[in-house]
């Protein structure tokens, strides 16, 4: 039996000692542990969408040079899943909105409610809330519904206003001597206009109460972003 491996054992000791002149350069430290390119949650089994958003690319020290741009990586975030989740751009318009935010106490950035409702819905998608989705349905109809209603009162209120301007025209021309006939259909009364400009009040405080509700929903979003933030 030993004598038929003899011929085998020795062949591999030839081989071991012919490997060992190669010239292979130092084992280093971690050298096996470098992932490289592929992501780290394809080696974990079973992995939920809230522990997924856990593992966020950090951005390589040797691709900065001084001229590039500064990228925001997770690990500057107070919380990097919703950074991971959302994505850089989306988090970066959002905080490009608050950035213009005024210091002056009750002032509201102009904020764009869709892109925040759309990351709403990225995160209710990924952390599992009750009522989340129906409530961010809810909010973006009633935004849409406001906007809507804001911008039919401001063609109300552009329309009777050129109304007014038309019949204080004609009240200014039927004031000034005239060698024509005076024609009855053309008639203008103080009570006519006090009528329109009453009118023009209202659509104005209805286009300013919509506004309100508006700034109301930008308030809240700006709190829900605080909160993930």
């Amino acid at each position: 039996m030993l004598s038929s491996l003899a011929p085998h054992l020795e062949r591999i000791n030839s081989s071991l000692d012919e490997i060992e002149t190669y010239p292979f350069p130092e084992s280093r430290i971690f050298t096996n542990a470098l992932l490289k390119s592929n992501d780290i949650v394809t080696f974990i089994r079973d992995t939920e969408a809230h522990e997924r958003a856990l593992f966020v690319p950090v951005a390589a020290k040797h691709d900065a040079t001084p001229h590039a741009p500064k990228v925001e990586v997770a690990s500057g975030h107070r919380n990097p899943t919703v950074y991971s989740v959302l994505g850089g751009d989306m988090v970066g318009r959002i905080r490009k909105g608050f950035a213009g935010q005024s210091k002056e106490k009750g002032e509201v950035p102009d904020i764009d409610v869709d892109l925040l409702l759309l990351g709403a819905e990225k995160l209710s998608s990924v952390y599992q809330i009750p009522q989340a989705a129906s409530r961010i349905a809810h909010a973006r109809q009633r935004y849409e519904d406001l906007s809507e209603s804001i911008a039919n009162y401001e063609a109300l209120v552009a329309s009777q206003q050129t109304q007014l301007s038309l019949i204080k025209r004609l009240g200014e021309e039927e004031a000034a001597p005239q060698e024509v006939e005076d024609d009855d259909s053309l008639d203008v009364t103080d009570a006519m206009i006090e009528e329109q400009e009453t009118l023009i009040r209202e659509l104005e405080e209805r286009k300013e109460m919509l506004e309100r509700k508006v700034k109301q929903i930008d308030e809240n979003m700006n709190s829900v972003y605080r909160g993930f933030s």
